[in-house]
């Protein structure tokens, strides 16, 4: 009986434009791997290898590609206590405020954070 049914038709969803064109799957792959490693000599390095407006893409992407869980590469290296990416992202222009899908900033899922927080909250909580 199913084949009696309408076909319902289904919208297509608008094909994404991919705002890094010059960024194929493997670069990609070494940024994110880079940054999860807290190998910020070589994430360095591979964004200044690429020409001005391609560095100026590889940089967008580094500040504007979201994880499935809406995370930025921030919040990844964060969460990874990434010391060395995490500065070098906020020097090359990362915005700390923006929220994931928890609606947590980056610096809130960093444990060393958290335990400094927990610290200074006991310090101050004596007196």
């Amino acid at each position: 009986n199913d084949h009696l049914k309408p076909v319902v038709p289904q919208e297509e969803k608008p094909k994404e434009v991919d705002r890094w064109p010059t960024l194929d799957k493997n670069t990609r792959r070494e940024l994110y791997a880079m940054i999860k490693d807290n190998n910020e000599k070589e994430l360095a390095a591979l964004v200044k290898q690429h020409s001005d407006n391609a560095e100026n893409e590889v940089i967008d992407y580094l500040s504007s590609f979201r994880l499935s869980d809406g995370s930025t590469f921030l919040h990844l290296a964060a969460k990874n206590s990434c010391d060395r990416i995490v500065k070098y992202l906020l020097e090359v222009g990362c915005d700390p405020c923006i929220k994931n899908e928890d609606d947590m900033v980056a610096y809130a899922m960093s444990p060393k954070v958290l335990l400094l927080q927990v610290s200074y909250t006991r310090a101050y909580s004596n007196e």
